[in-house]
């Protein structure tokens, strides 16, 4: 079960990534299932950037998710 939920998160980080030049930061926390304190966790790795200050998210899109 935790596969498929791992499969879930990071398809909703692609679809993201190619829709979105920015997105609230509320959005990414409800799409991926984490809390805001959790959404840099997930996606600071993949290159993108989170402004907790004015809540915005700007996805990176690489083709690797």
């Amino acid at each position: 079960m935790l596969e498929l939920g791992e499969r879930t998160r990071r398809r909703a980080l692609t679809l993201v990534a190619k829709a979105y030049s920015s997105i609230s930061l509320d959005d990414v926390s409800s799409f991926l299932g984490v809390s805001r304190a959790q959404v840099a966790d997930v996606v600071n790795p993949l290159g993108w950037v989170v402004d907790t200050a004015s809540g915005m998210v700007a996805p990176k899109y690489t083709g690797e998710h």
